[in-house]
C-alpha cells in the first residue's frame, strides 16, 4: 500500500483544483495523501471536505520557502556566503493546524515577497531582450486557476512566446537558480520556518534535499545544522533523487534519528511525476501520524 506526501494544487502552482486531488489519489490507488502547497494552506479546506467523503486520510501540509544561507554556522562549519552551488531550501510541514494565526501571517509575508519578485524577474528578462509583459503572466496564471503566481507561470509565458521550448529550458536558461533573470525570494530563515511549523503543531521536514545541494558532504553538514535548528526529518523519496541518493539520505536520517518522507511533488503537469508515481510506502504516513498523535 502506498501514499503520496508531496502534492500541489491550484492554491499555489499546481494545475489541479484542491477538491479534485483526493479523487485523483483514489484513482492512483493511494491510501493516504498530503497537500503541501507552496506558502499557503488555502487548498486544504476544500480538499479535506472531499477526502472525508471518500474516506481518504488527508494529512494537512505546507511547503515553506527559506533562505539557504540562514543555516550557515560559520563558527562550527567551513561554509561561507560564497559556497558554490547552494540551491533552494524548502521546508515541508505536516500535520499543521491550517488556521494557526502565526502560520497565516508567515504565508502572507511570503506571498508579498513573491509579488515583489515576479515583476523584478520580468524586468530582468526585458533587459536580456526577452520581451514579455507581467500582465501576460497574470493572465496565464488565471487560465490555470492558480491562486499564487510564481516562476512556473513565467516559464509558461516564455514558452508560449517561443523564447524556450520547455519549462526546463526556461529555468535553466533564464529564471532558475544562477540564471541571468533569477531573483532570490527567500523571506524566512530556516529556524523561523521550522519554528512556524512547530508552533502550528506540525512536523518540519527538509524537502527534496538535492535541490539544496548535490554535494554529499555539504548536504550532510547542512542536515546536521538543520537538526540543531529542530528539523524533524528528510524527504528521502522524490523524483529528483535517484535510488542511490535515496538510500544515502535514508542512511543519514537513520544516523541522525530523523523521520523519512516521500512524494511525487505532483503539480499536474505532463513533464512532472504523476500523483502516486514514487510508490511511497504507506508506513511513511503512518509514522508521521503516530508522531503527531499526543500520547493517551
Amino acid at each position: 500500500m502506498f501514499c503520496d506526501l508531496h502534492a500541489h494544487t491550484t492554491a499555489s502552482d499546481g494545475l489541479t483544483p484542491p477538491a479534485d486531488l483526493p479523487q485523483l489519489a483514489i484513482d492512483a490507488g493511494l491510501k493516504a495523501l498530503a497537500i503541501t502547497d507552496h506558502d499557503t494552506t488555502a487548498g486544504i479546506p476544500p480538499a479535506r471536505l472531499v477526502a472525508k467523503t471518500l474516506s481518504l486520510p488527508l494529512l494537512t501540509g505546507i511547503e515553506l520557502s527559506a533562505d539557504p544561507f540562514s543555516i550557515l554556522d560559520k563558527h562550527r562549519t567551513p561554509y561561507t556566503n560564497d559556497t558554490p552551488k547552494w540551491g533552494t531550501l524548502h521546508i515541508l510541514g505536516y500535520g499543521i493546524d491550517d488556521t494557526n494565526t502565526n502560520l497565516q501571517n508567515v504565508c502572507d509575508e511570503l506571498s508579498n515577497a513573491r509579488s515583489e519578485r515576479n515583476p523584478e524577474i520580468v524586468e530582468k528578462l526585458n533587459t536580456l531582450g526577452v520581451k514579455i509583459d507581467y500582465q501576460q503572466v497574470i493572465e496565464h496564471a488565471a487560465t490555470t486557476g492558480s491562486q499564487v503566481i510564481g516562476r512556473p507561470h513565467i516559464a509558461a509565458v516564455l514558452q508560449q512566446h517561443g523564447y524556450v521550448r520547455s519549462h526546463h529550458e526556461a529555468f535553466k536558461r533564464y529564471i532558475g537558480e544562477g540564471a541571468p533573470a533569477y531573483v532570490r525570494k527567500d523571506a524566512l530563515s530556516a529556524q523561523r520556518a521550522i519554528q512556524t511549523i512547530h508552533d502550528a503543531g506540525g512536523l518540519a521536514i527538509l524537502a527534496h534535499p538535492v535541490q539544496l545541494t548535490r554535494d554529499r558532504d555539504l548536504l550532510a553538514r547542512a542536515v546536521l545544522q538543520l537538526r540543531s535548528l529542530g528539523i524533524d526529518g528528510i524527504e528521502t523519496i522524490h523524483p529528483d533523487q535517484k535510488n542511490t541518493t535515496r538510500q544515502g539520505l535514508a542512511a543519514l536520517a537513520k544516523k541522525l534519528n530523523l523521520l523519512t518522507t516521500g512524494g511525487s511533488d505532483f503539480h499536474g503537469k505532463p513533464h512532472g511525476a504523476q500523483l502516486g508515481a514514487m510508490r511511497v510506502p504507506l508506513t511513511y504516513h503512518q509514522t508521521l501520524t503516530q508522531r503527531l498523535t499526543p500520547p493517551a
